[in-house]
């Protein structure tokens, strides 16, 4: 059963044959992930064309607070999820399509505690599980606005003629 198509609602539900599931086609499952217990957030998709699947990146939410967790599907009815990959406070997470040599690269805002912000961040991996070489990509800047102090990705990253272009 399901329900006609809401842009407002199409985006956080599933979509099948033109209509709508009620239902969350990628809900929290607080029972067999406690890092979700909390909620899925801010889920941003990458197809990886050489494991023929789509990567979801989301934000993992529970007392701990929010952190990265990835899941993989080919037919967005059944999820594998990978479990967290980065410590709390993480989020904004989403993987690049194409392997860098042979290393996955990921962009996210991990929390830095003190005076240092919410900057974005690159961390590679040879096997979606194991992360590492964190470099900061792009400083938050410093100030009293809105956009200042933390900084986030939107979509995941595009490839075009001139490299990859990061909103």
């Amino acid at each position: 059963m399901g329900i006609p198509i809401s842009p407002s609602r199409a985006v956080a539900i599933g979509v099948s044959d033109g209509k709508v599931a009620i239902l969350p086609t990628f809900a929290p499952d607080p029972e067999g992930f406690v890092e979700k217990t909390w909620g899925v957030e801010d889920a941003r998709l990458t197809w990886i064309e050489d494991r023929g699947v789509w990567i979801i990146a989301d934000s993992a939410y529970s007392a701990a607070g929010p952190m990265v967790a990835l899941a993989q599907t080919k037919d967005f009815k059944s999820f594998e999820r990978l479990g967290p990959v980065m410590p709390p406070e993480d989020k904004d997470a989403a993987l690049f399509p194409e392997r860098f040599g042979n290393r996955f690269a990921m962009i996210h805002r991990p929390v830095s505690t003190g005076r240092f912000g919410a900057h974005i961040g690159l961390s590679f991996s040879p096997d979606l599980t194991h992360w590492g070489d964190h470099h900061i990509l792009l400083h938050a800047r410093r100030g009293a606005w809105r956009d200042a102090n933390k900084i986030g990705l939107s979509p995941p990253p595009l490839e075009t003629d001139e490299g990859w272009l990061i909103l």
